[in-house]
């Protein structure tokens, strides 16, 4: 995918779910009850964050990777489990100076260093589970920032192997939020966000970082959203095999992709109406059915065709009728009787139809439609 498709200056890392229901024939099977579709195969995953198209997926293997053969082992395991798929999803992406949303599930120092060494720029949430992330003093942060009013931004810098962060404190209506940067600014960005305090609307100005990642993070959803929703091909299709349903969601995932880029370069870019999924596979499938057309009315087609054909006999096997007052073929002429129309019953062993066609490779060989058919079909048996 990194081959055709070059993501704009934002990414979004998230993960994305593959349903399935059986604990028991489903390798990686996962239970992730945040999700809208929580069971299933969990895929990590990373989308453009204006396109919402997905650029590169991961399979979260868990118990069942393989133990042992090249896959045993995933890259840069060195680094820890975080950190190494985080240098994984984005390796396409190394030296691009790009940044990349995250949220707190994959908000690890190391990460985000390691990212920053190999030329990338990350924001991820900081959010405590149980204990904050290490390295970051949450409750002397969120102690510091009590009573301030609603918008109060305030960054603390830091430094790590010779690379630097902020970690930054928005006071919002009810919680404050506290994320980790390596790049951008506390300036104003994009229009003010309402919020309630103290019964009123107030106007709250975001800053450069939090604007952003309000704007990327939900890169990954939308792509979700239109993969899983009614129309789905995932849902439609429902296939009962696990592999099967692995490759419905790759499909989905792509014709999702398709659909994002269309609206995007082709309506959005040219100050057009989006459109919905069911208009985009309207154009998706005419414009399938032109390319065939256009393939199969060449001359070298028409010819390998008719050479297959010739190759095989079908041009000598044809259903024809058998001319009036015709009864028995003499093996150059009709024998004549005196009924108009003469039927004769199927060659075919077990059949007992009665009937006037025959095959125009044999005038003696009557034939029904139906064996007719199988006649043809042992032709293309190997």
């Amino acid at each position: 995918m990194t081959e055709c498709f070059r993501a704009c200056w934002i990414v979004c890392l998230d993960e994305s779910m593959a349903v399935w229901t059986s604990e028991y024939t489903a390798p990686g099977f996962m239970v992730v009850k945040r999700k809208p579709h929580p069971f299933g195969n969990e895929y990590h995953t990373v989308a453009c964050g204006k396109t919402a198209v997905i650029t590169a997926i991961e399979l979260v293997e868990g118990k069942d990777r393989p133990s042992s053969g090249p896959h045993a082992t995933p890259e840069f395991v060195d680094k820890g489990k975080t950190v190494g798929l985080l240098l994984r999803m984005t390796k396409a992406l190394w030296g691009s100076s790009r940044v990349v949303i995250l949220d707190s599930g994959f908000c690890v120092l190391d990460g985000i260093i390691e990212l920053a060494k190999r030329g990338l720029f990350s924001t991820a949430q900081i959010k405590k589970k149980g204990h904050w992330p290490k390295g970051i003093q949450g409750n002397s942060i969120i102690a510091h920032m009590q009573n301030k009013p609603v918008g109060t931004i305030a960054v603390v810098q830091d430094v790590k192997d010779e690379v630097p962060y902020w970690i930054s404190a928005f006071v919002d209506s009810k919680v404050t939020s506290l994320m980790m940067h390596t790049w951008g600014s506390t300036a104003p960005e994009g229009k003010p966000r309402k919020r309630r305090v103290a019964g009123d609307l107030v106007d709250v100005q975001l800053f450069k970082n939090q604007w952003w990642y309000y704007y990327g993070r939900h890169a990954v959803d939308d792509n979700n959203n239109v993969r899983q929703g009614s129309l789905g091909i995932e849902e439609a299709w429902a296939p009962r095999n696990w592999q099967t349903r692995q490759l419905a969601f790759v499909i989905s995932v792509c014709e999702a992709n398709a659909f994002s880029a269309y609206n995007y370069f082709e309506c959005e870019m040219k100050q057009k109406d989006r459109i919905s999924l069911r208009d985009f596979r309207r154009l998706a499938v005419q414009g399938l059915i032109e390319y065939a057309d256009s393939l199969s009315n060449t001359p070298d087609t028409q010819d390998a065709r008719k050479r297959r054909r010739v190759s095989r006999g079908v041009e000598t096997h044809e259903l024809i009728t058998a001319p009036q007052y015709a009864g028995k073929w003499l093996g150059d002429a009709w024998k004549q009787v005196k009924t108009k129309y003469q039927q004769t019953k199927c060659r075919a062993p077990t059949c007992t139809a009665r009937v006037r066609t025959h095959c125009k490779c044999d005038h003696s060989l009557f034939l029904c439609s139906t064996h007719f058919a199988a006649h043809v079909a042992e032709l293309y048996e190997p």
